[in-house]
Parts: structure tokens; sequence; C-alpha cells
């Protein structure tokens, strides 16, 4: 009897792992639906398609995460503006030969949240991360490490979007 109950106890928060939300609550009323323009790029970078490809995440992410529905500013709800501010790159370790070994990217972006119905501003803050990589590699390897830091920060983003409720 003793062992079955320990069995219980051990068993329950494995049970109950899956009820378990990080969302906040639900959206204001009439907040349904939400319009993400593409995401700006103000950082001076000069890769043409980190934009893109920010937007992308950003609305795939919201679209896996199911809290809103994605829709073009004309019939949405909200409306989540981002602008790429910062990318940045600094070296990180030296090797023997005095030559960079690792590099650092830093991404910024400044994100805000309007409620379109009431004209309002929900939020507005900036997300920043980072990733390093080889320099001694070809460009993809500091466009990947640029794409993982984008990666991080639209995670935290649509995590900021839905929790906020």
């Amino acid at each position: 009897m003793a062992f079955n109950r320990v069995v219980l106890w051990l068993l329950l928060p494995c049970i109950f792992a899956g009820c378990y939300s990080f969302h906040g609550g639900s959206p204001p009323a009439g907040v349904k639906t939400i319009a993400v323009p593409t995401v700006a790029d103000a950082s001076g970078f000069g890769n043409a398609t980190i934009s893109q490809q920010c937007t992308t995440q950003l609305i795939q992410k919201i679209i896996r995460d199911n809290s809103l529905q994605i829709a073009d500013r004309q019939s949405a709800d909200a409306s989540l503006s981002a602008t790429i501010t910062t990318i940045t790159m600094k070296t990180t370790a030296v090797g023997a030969d005095q030559r960079t070994s690792l590099e650092e990217v830093d991404v910024g972006i400044k994100v805000s949240l309007e409620n379109l119905r009431k004209h309002t501003t929900l939020w507005e803050q900036t997300f920043s991360n980072s990733a390093q990589f080889d320099p001694t590699g070809d460009a993809s390897q500091r466009d990947n490490a640029i794409l993982q830091a984008i990666d991080h920060i639209t995670d935290d983003i649509v995590l900021q979007t839905v929790s906020e409720w």
C-alpha cells in the first residue's frame, strides 16, 4: 500500500505536466487577430534578407502559439510592429596567433504592440540576444548566428505578446 502511494506521488507531476501553460490569460475583449507588418531594418548592417526572415519567424511562431490569428492591418484587432535597431559584432576570443577565433553577434529589435480598435499602445520594448560564430568560416556562419539570435528574440516577442494580457 505504501509503495502504491509513493508511485502515485512520483507520477502526479508527470500526469499534470501537460496542463501548465505559460500564457497569462485571455486577450483583451475584442482582440482575436493580429497584424505583423514587415519588420523594418534600421541596423545599417546591409543584409537585405534579415528583415523578411525575422518577419517570417514572428508570423510562424504566432501561428504555432495559436492564441491569436494573423490578419492584415485593415481587419486586425492589434498590430505588432518591429524594427531591427542593431546588429553588431564583437570579438570574444583571440587565438595563439593573435587572430580572432570567436566572434559574437548582438541583435536588438524594438517592438510595440498596438490595440488598433482602441488606438492604444499595449506595450513597447526592446529585445536583444546574441550568438557566437567562428569568423574563419564563410559569411554563412555569421548569418546563421544572426538568425539564431533573431530566433531567440522572436520567441521572447511572442511570449511577451501572449503573456501580457
